[in-house]
This record gives C-alpha cells, sequence and structure tokens, in this order.
C-alpha cells in the first residue's frame, strides 16, 4: 500500500510530526509532500492520501484553504487528517475532516497534537506550551498512530474500515476562527530596520501570499498580508519588527524539548 501525506508547516512543528508518523507507520509506504511544492503530486498514484495543517486564528490557514478547494472530488478514496496548535485547537481538525468528506474522501483517522507555541504576541507574554505535549498528549498521538496503522491492515485486508467521528469541544465548537481584520490588528504594521537588514530575501521567499517583495529591502503589501507570521519568524536577523513586538518572541523552527519528544519511538 502507498500513501502520500500533503503538509502545511509554518513553523517546522507540522512538518516534524509527519516525519515521526512516516516513520513509525509500518503498515504503509508514506510520502510526504509540501503542500507549498509545485507541482502536486497525482493522488491517484496513492491508495491513502493524509493531510495535515497547522491552526491558523482557530481555523484552517488561508493557502492550506486555497488547496483543499481545488482537490478533485473523490469516489472514496480513504484518508486521515491532523492539525497541530500552540494554544487552542478550535476548530481546525473539524472543518478540515469536514471538507474532506464533503470532496469524497473518507476519513478513516483524525487527530489533534498539542506542540510549542510558534505565534509572537502569545510566546511573548509567556504563553509559549515549550514543554507540549505533555505525557498524556505525546501518548495520545502515538496511540492515534498505532490505531491508523490498524485500520491501514484492514484496508490492506480487504476489511471494510468506518470512517471516523470527529468531535471538538463545545468551547472550541462555540469560537470562531478570528477574521483576518482582527489579526491584522493584533499583529499591527510590519516594519524593517534597514540597519540590521542583510537583504537576503528570506522573507519574501517564506511569504506564501507574495505580500513581500525586495526594493532592495523588504516591502511589506498589507493588503496581501495573511498574518502568518512567518517574515518575522525567520528573519535570521531579526529586522521585522511591527509597533508591537521588536526582536523578542520568533520561532524559527521546532526547539529542542519538542524534537526530542518527536523523536520518542513509544509513550508507555
Amino acid at each position: 500500500m502507498k500513501g502520500i501525506l500533503f503538509y502545511h508547516s509554518n513553523s517546522g512543528n507540522t512538518q516534524l510530526v509527519c516525519n515521526t508518523l512516516q516513520h513509525q507507520l509500518q503498515a504503509v509506504k508514506l510520502t510526504l509532500h509540501d503542500v507549498a511544492d509545485k507541482p502536486l503530486p497525482d493522488m491517484n498514484q496513492f491508495d491513502i492520501v493524509g493531510f495535515a495543517t497547522w491552526t491558523y486564528f482557530l481555523g484552517l490557514p488561508p493557502f492550506f484553504q486555497t488547496f483543499l478547494d481545488d482537490l478533485p472530488q473523490q469516489t472514496g478514496k480513504p484518508a486521515f487528517a491532523m492539525n497541530t496548535f500552540g494554544m487552542m485547537s478550535g476548530q481546525a481538525i473539524k472543518r478540515l475532516t469536514d471538507q474532506l468528506n464533503a470532496k469524497g474522501f473518507v476519513v478513516i483517522a483524525a487527530h489533534s497534537l498539542h506542540t510549542p507555541e510558534s505565534y509572537p504576541p502569545y510566546i511573548i507574554k509567556g504563553w509559549d506550551n515549550i514543554d507540549a505535549p505533555d505525557t498524556k498528549l505525546l501518548k495520545a498521538f502515538h496511540n492515534f498512530i498505532g490505531e491508523l496503522d490498524k485500520k491501514l491492515t484492514q484496508l490492506i485486508q480487504d476489511t471494510p474500515v468506518t470512517k471516523t467521528n470527529v468531535k471538538i469541544g463545545l468551547f472550541n465548537h462555540l469560537i470562531r476562527p478570528y477574521s483576518l481584520t482582527k489579526a491584522r490588528k493584533q499583529m499591527g504594521t510590519l516594519f524593517v530596520d534597514t540597519n540590521l537588514c542583510t537583504e537576503c530575501g528570506l522573507c519574501a521567499e517564506k511569504c506564501l501570499y507574495n505580500a513581500i517583495t525586495m526594493n532592495p529591502n523588504p516591502m511589506f503589501d498589507a493588503e496581501k498580508c495573511h498574518v502568518c507570521w512567518a517574515c518575522f519568524n525567520h528573519c535570521p536577523e531579526k529586522a521585522i519588527f511591527t509597533e508591537k513586538i521588536k526582536s523578542v518572541g520568533h520561532y524559527s523552527e521546532p526547539n529542542p524539548h519538542f524534537t526530542e519528544k518527536m523523536s520518542v519511538e513509544k509513550v508507555y
């Protein structure tokens, strides 16, 4: 059985989770593909398709949403879904699985994993969740991998596998994802410290919304910005700032604690 996992990762946390899943799954040879890399592989070449994303203001990132919207209609292809979150999972996993089912996939497994926070406004407030996931949540993640392996084995044996029923808590159900206007207000206006900027262009490269042009320093198009904070987080010189945050709160890659936890084979 061949599988593919389409993932969207902003800080590297989600990609690391996908790497762990790829390594630990036994029933399927899983190929990973970043949805930002074009062209996208043909899903018809795979028996099962996975989808993973980070949580964007309690919902799905616009770039990933566009990817979902463009997916071709399916006729019962098995799928699984994951999301990572730093503070709250919100409606991300429910929205993801609902849309996949509406596209004709049969979602057989889904999981939300608590990870360290990558959102600068929360990090500077001390809400970094640097030790996430705790032992209980890490065990739940490994249990998810085990259950997914069992269901994949059932598919290989032509045993029927039922669609998973994704439930989210009442609070997550009631709290709707932020509007883009609210997200932009939380961020504030982006600036660049030209004394620090080396004109490397990494910020423009990381921006999936084409909101940054180099001239020769970065210039920000506020109308195109979707507040993903990738430019801020990944600037090697910490030259990008807002009127609210400067020189602190960055998260450019998975922290050592999280990397170590994702290398653990199994939690008992």
